[in-house]
């Protein structure tokens, strides 16, 4: 009888087991090795039993357009195979999604008046040894941005015995929308470390006072009231850097700056160019 009875075995067990149970059969190739002194190779073959991993042409996917193959389900279209060889081939990483974001179509004029623009960022006393750009620390970047009042669809945790809050508007589809103007610097540190300015000047709405037009429960007529502007205008782009960016800067830049401040913008039909006397 065998000594060895449990299932999980060494190999030199495995082995063991071996040469003895082949002391007990005919002669063969492998009694043969081991009376030569041989070493016997024992090793399972269950990684070769099963049923074969099926592996589509991978080619139809290349010769597939980009438009037919946004899902998994259109890559197992064209490669004829299941859904499941799809995710199995993204786990393998054969495959891979792809984000892909659309590019600006320039011209060859566009292209040079972006070089010169970054050209210009250069720091003139570096350009002999190591030419570096600009620290920018005088520069404000500023951008237009829109925010809607509220979303179609917003999701709250509440409590077992709290009431579901009730949020309605004149349409779902016409959801009401504010343009903001934000207004940010590069942040300034100490020796230490420590952020003595945050380059964070504010962010101003576009609205506007606007008398009502009919009496209601909650307000006479002619009641002020605070309107978002549908459209911004080169008026009121002047007047938003007038009266609310220009201030805050007075009230935030840091003091120790010397030399001008550059408040720097895209190219949008409403603002102001550099030459205007405003």
């Amino acid at each position: 009888m065998c000594p060895f009875t449990k299932q999980n075995l060494s190999e030199e067990e495995k082995r063991q087991i071996s040469e003895h149970l082949l002391t007990q059969q005919k002669p063969n190739v492998a009694k043969a090795s081991k009376q030569q002194g041989k070493s016997l190779n024992v090793k399972s073959n269950r990684d070769k039993c099963g049923r074969q991993k099926f592996i589509p042409d991978l080619d139809r996917l290349k010769r597939t357009p980009c438009h037919k193959k946004q899902n998994i389900r259109a890559v197992a279209f064209a490669l004829q195979c299941s859904i499941f060889t799809v995710q199995r081939l993204i786990r393998e990483k054969i495959t891979k999604a792809h984000n892909n974001s659309i590019k600006p179509s320039l011209t060859d004029h566009n292209r040079v008046t972006r070089l010169e623009w970054c050209l210009q960022a250069i720091d003139a006393n570096t350009i002999d040894d190591n030419p570096c750009f600009e620290d920018m620390y005088n520069t404000i970047h500023i951008d237009e941005k829109w925010f809607y009042m509220t979303k179609g669809k917003q999701k709250y945790y509440l409590l077992a015995g709290e009431k579901r809050p009730y949020r309605h508007c004149k349409s779902k589809r016409f959801i009401s929308k504010v343009m903001f103007l934000a207004a940010v610097a590069r942040p300034r540190f100490n020796a230490a470390g420590v952020c003595t300015f945050d380059g964070k000047l504010g962010i101003f709405p576009f609205v506007k006072w606007v008398p009502a037009k009919r009496r209601s429960k909650n307000r006479p007529a002619g009641t002020p009231e605070l309107k978002a502007m549908n459209s911004v205008t080169k008026d009121a782009y002047r007047r938003m850097l007038i009266r609310q960016l220009i201030p805050a800067i007075q009230e935030k830049w840091p003091t120790d700056h010397e030399g001008p401040i550059i408040i720097q913008q895209d190219n949008a039909t409403p603002h102001i160019q550099t030459d205007e006397a405003d």
